[in-house]
């Protein structure tokens, strides 16, 4: 990768910026960015997979995915001259195709689980002012587009920030800019940065460096909507197992991505043979702050041994002293640390253990001490323990893509699994929540599962009992109430029942009311939602489904009742 040029110039006397001129710039950057950004919308459309779920040549999907981005934008797609070199006719035959799940998804979303099938899924795309370019993430590429210069205003990223930690601030933030702008591929545009008086940046660099950036500062702005779901696991494995991963060579981030995306097993096939393995311990799965410490999975024995000879001394004609208590195990606290472009989860994970190497005995005669005729005979000659406890700590930098995994090798082990010659490791999946994301997503699964939820509450055999409770046995009509969370979509329809209103009066009439929606678990309320003419029904009923990934779309499951 060809070297950045970065200027990073502190000026603390540095003359001011007309706030109203921040985050402004010349009339011709103006326009690409707007070009860009019209661009970059085309990415964000939504499209049914279904067409695209049958195997096809890379040069249909093109044609497909081109027609379906001309009925809505105008915006090329095309192929950077150095991106296939030779090999273009032949990448063009590859077969490609989409999941079947999710059912839907972003063009963006699309052509990047494509691109991860052509050739040696060595390729990517790069947006700019003339359309969406296919590049090579091996071969440089041109720098395309003028440099501009233009002014951002961080100061809301630093605030109540000393001056000095505020121009600490804003270089970590020109480093986090760069960073973003290395995970891109091939040769990248000039950039040239200034922090002036800790607030402001002052930025030249082509259209596309000032999108990177803006997209960077809009996400440190958004990292309070940011938080991290941690699934620990803690597995034994045997010793062919722990010597394979730890020689196993660390894979680039990109292609750790590539693999995943793909729904490629890792290379070494670990994980395969974990999924035969039942863990020791399940980690609370924390939902964490971007930037948080938590503890991810810890696991200690205690271990009981007699008084310290000092608390004798100490109590000596007050009773007997208690005995010790030592945890020996390990922990791992871990630091959470999202990437700007929310693409990997950065752990500082620590390995905290403490072992127990040796207990000193020792005897400690009280006879002839103050107060010890108070304790009696017995307290003349005591038995105390000094235990030697041995702790270290391993901290190690590990980066992850959003939604996958990684095997950590566990270098303490307790005296059970060293007589076995077995080992512990530690798998780690964390997934980024982003509220706003998770509303979408939630609405989406919603969006499918309803109906069948609906469904399955009116003809499942297990709630029969349950229905002619609170409705009337026969009877074809059902409400569906509002809650303070949700509120039924109009097109909420069930074969061979009947939609009404709820009603004050006349005989009971079911009502069906979702009053939760955690993750994939959703918790609905059964109630009488008409009269009692025929008999009260009162209080309610909760019943609980979870929502699965099917081959198509979702299916629900009762779980409890």
């Amino acid at each position: 990768m060809a070297t950045l040029r970065l200027i990073v110039c502190v000026a603390i006397l540095g003359l001011a910026v007309d706030r109203a001129r921040a985050q402004v710039g010349s009339d011709a950057l103006k326009k690409e960015l707007d070009a860009i950004r019209a661009n970059q919308n085309v990415l964000n459309e939504v499209i049914a997979t279904k067409e695209f779920q049958e195997e096809m040549p890379f040069s249909k999907f093109l044609d497909a995915w081109q027609k379906l981005v001309a009925t809505t934008q105008k915006s090329a797609i095309r192929i950077d001259g150095k991106a296939f070199g030779d090999k273009r006719p032949e990448l063009l035959k590859a077969p490609v195709r989409l999941p079947a799940v999710p059912s839907k998804m972003t063009l963006g979303t699309a052509l990047r689980l494509v691109l991860t099938q052509v050739g040696d899924g060595d390729y990517a795309y790069r947006v700019d002012a003339v359309g969406i370019v296919i590049v090579s993430t091996s071969a440089p590429n041109t720098p395309t587009g003028a440099v501009h210069a233009a002014t951002y205003d961080i100061g809301d990223l630093v605030e109540h920030s000393a001056r000095r930690k505020a121009i600490q601030r804003a270089a970590t933030i020109v480093q986090t800019l760069v960073g973003d702008r290395d995970r891109l591929p091939g040769k990248q545009e000039e950039l040239s940065i200034e922090v002036r008086n800790g607030t402001k940046l002052s930025v030249r660099a082509s259209a596309r460096g000032h999108i990177q950036v803006q997209e960077v500062l809009q996400a440190l702005r958004r990292v309070a909507d940011l938080s991290v779901i941690l699934r620990a696991q803690l597995y034994e494995v045997d010793n062919t197992f722990y010597t394979r991963l730890k020689s196993t060579k660390r894979v680039p981030l990109d292609e750790v991505e590539k693999q995943f995306l793909a729904g490629k097993a890792p290379k070494d096939e670990l994980f395969k043979i974990l999924e035969k393995l039942s863990p020791v311990q399940v980690g609370d799965d924390p939902k964490v702050k971007d930037g948080s410490e938590m503890q991810l999975l810890s696991r200690h024995d205690v271990i009981t041994c007699l008084p310290n000879p000092h608390e004798i001394m100490k109590l000596v004609g007050q009773g007997p002293a208690p005995n010790q208590t030592v945890l020996e195990g390990v922990a791992f606290p871990a630091r959470v640390q999202v990437t700007p472009d929310r693409r990997f989860v950065r752990l500082t994970l620590t390995q905290k253990a403490t072992e127990l190497e040796a207990l000193w005995k020792f005897k400690v005669a009280t006879e002839g001490l103050m107060g010890a005729e108070r304790v009696g005979a017995d307290a003349k000659d005591w038995n105390a323990e000094i235990p030697l406890v041995l702790e270290s700590t391993d901290t190690r930098q590990l980066e992850i893509p959003d939604g996958g995994s990684i095997l950590v090798p566990v270098s303490y082990r307790p005296l059970s699994l060293k007589d076995k010659n077995r080992w512990w490791v530690l798998s780690i999946t964390p997934r980024i929540v982003i509220e706003e994301e998770e509303q979408q997503i939630r609405q989406g699964m919603l969006d499918d599962i309803l109906p069948k939820l609906v469904a399955d509450v009116l003809n499942n055999p297990r709630l029969k009992a349950t229905r002619d409770l609170y409705g009337t046995p026969g009877d074809k009509r059902f409400a569906l109430i509002k809650s303070d969370w949700f509120t039924w979509p109009e097109n909420t329809l069930v074969a061979g029942f009947q939609v009404t209103s709820a009603q004050k009066g006349g005989k009971r009439l079911l009502g069906i009311r979702v009053d939760r929606f955690d993750e994939t678990m959703v918790t609905v309320t059964l109630l009488n939602a008409g009269g009692t003419d025929n008999g009260e029904a009162i209080g309610t009923c909760t019943v609980r489904y979870r929502a699965k990934a099917a081959e198509k779309g979702y299916s629900v499951e009762l779980v409890a009742e």
